[in-house]
């Protein structure tokens, strides 16, 4: 197996639908332009994606907002969000960048894979690969061919996972069924498709080959290799970004923690998935709450032992947030985790250390919550001998708590002592003379002058 399509269906409404779970069982339409519509310019948008409800009551793709509140008069119609696509799109490359690094952006919501080298079981890696997207609230589906646009139609077919094999002939008659807008030909073929009676993949490859190119062109002749499994082309590769952030706009503002901290913890339940696909931790987060009639509360963590886990990092925000108090309501939230490597190895064998420097952090946070930040620290003693002297200095988490070193002592401090060399009372200037001793050199009593003989040896 070479090639792999990862597919995102009715991608720009799941990228909202993603954040807004309970928009699943309502009947909800996208519609197409942009966000800053007039309510005139509004009714006539069209519909550009919708849920499963609202096409059961009538609603349709293609039609205008004043028609489908017609068909639905309890249809929720919604702008696209340029920043939800973003994050859906980001989440869609970490989770190809997770398989290989080898692949290509073929269009929203879809991922062309390489998958050259690979020695895992690739039908159980699409598995998986799936469920990692599920959690993060994306239905995906996954194809896997010989080439990439029949891995593109094999996604197509996929629930979830649909895997193309055979002779040419066998992977045609599978292909048939299929619309031809499958093979996403230009919009004026398509009118042209319509009036020859062309409505299925099979319909186009029962035509011949040479007639079609001279009629439609080169890229005809692309159309109808894809029609019959046997199109080749080179992928353009990209390379997902290491970006670990989630923002929402809130569409009523709100003055309460609790709604904050729930977005919270689905933001770091995403995150914390891609730091894990990715191999790295969190060693910091920074946190930004877009205030309606205030500046903008922005503050950084730093977590003393780099994490991934989403309990741990959501205690920070908690922390901090418990104590928060908000000038006016919140309108936009943001979260943006900044990746590590994971220190595995073991360090200082023989030296203790702190037993959970996230938690001790977290007590230390509380802890200046109660008390003030310039109460809380290490205390050191100051030059002096009054008990009650000391500074406080900021407790780092870095310090090992047993340090094995000797404190240094401070400087002795003698009170009233005046600066400078001390003055003896009493003694002359000079050099001081030995009482009872003559001058001069000091005689050798009973020594006899001359040279000494040596004992034993006659003269």
């Amino acid at each position: 197996m070479m090639f792999a399509t990862l597919y995102i269906p009715d991608f720009h409404l799941q990228s909202q639908l993603r954040l807004r779970p309970e928009w699943r069982d309502l009947p909800v339409a996208l519609l197409e332009g942009p966000q800053d519509l007039t309510a005139k310019e509004r009714g006539k948008s069209r519909i550009f994606q919708l849920t499963q409800e609202a096409k059961l009551h009538g609603v349709s793709p293609g039609i205008t907002a004043t028609r489908a509140q017609a068909k639905c008069p309890r249809v929720l119609l919604v702008p696209r969000q340029p920043e939800d696509e973003e994050a859906a799109r980001e989440a869609l490359w970490e989770c190809a960048a997770e398989i290989t690094r080898d692949f290509e952006a073929s269009g929203p919501g879809l991922v062309t894979l390489d998958l050259h080298g690979v020695r895992q079981d690739v039908q159980k890696l699409a598995s998986g690969r799936i469920d990692w997207l599920r959690r993060l609230g994306l239905r995906a589906q996954m194809g896997l061919a010989d080439n990439p646009d029949l891995a593109f139609l094999a996604a197509r077919l996929a629930n979830p996972v649909f895997l193309f094999s055979g002779t040419s002939t066998q992977i045609h008659e599978q292909l048939a069924p299929l619309p031809v807008t499958a093979l996403q030909p230009p919009p004026d073929w398509l009118r042209l498709f319509q009036l020859w009676g062309i409505q299925t993949v099979g319909d186009l490859g029962a035509l011949p080959r040479h007639e079609l190119v001279e009629r439609l062109g080169p890229s005809a002749g692309r159309c109808w290799d894809q029609a019959h499994g046997c199109s080749r082309r080179l992928l353009r590769l990209v390379r997902a970004p290491e970006v670990y952030r989630e923002s929402m706009d809130l569409e009523i503002p709100t003055d309460s923690t609790e709604p904050l901290l729930t977005l919270l913890h689905r933001f770091l339940e995403r995150i914390s998935a891609r730091l894990t696909s990715a191999h790295v931790a969190a060693g910091s987060m920074e946190l930004v709450l877009t205030l309606e009639n205030s500046p903008t509360h922005r503050r950084t963590f730093r977590i003393p032992e780099p994490a991934r886990e989403v309990e741990v990092l959501f205690r920070i925000l908690q922390t901090h947030l418990e104590r928060f108090k908000s000038p006016s309501p919140v309108v936009a939230i943001a979260l943006e985790a900044f990746p590590t490597r994971v220190l595995n190895g073991q360090t200082q064998l023989f030296a203790r250390s702190w037993k959970d420097s996230n938690r001790l952090a977290d007590t230390l946070a509380r802890v200046e919550a109660l008390l003030g930040t310039e109460r809380v620290g290490t205390p050191q003693g100051g030059l002096s001998h009054r008990p009650d002297s000391f500074r406080m200095h900021p407790f780092s988490l870095d310090a090992s708590p047993h340090s094995d070193q000797i404190p240094k002592p401070s400087p002795p401090s003698l009170t009233g002592v005046p600066p400078g060399p001390l003055p003896l009372t009493g003694v002359p200037p000079g050099p001081l003379p030995l009482t009872g001793v003559p001058p001069g050199p000091l005689p050798l009593t009973g020594v006899p002058p001359g040279p000494l003989p040596l004992t034993g040896v006659p003269p």
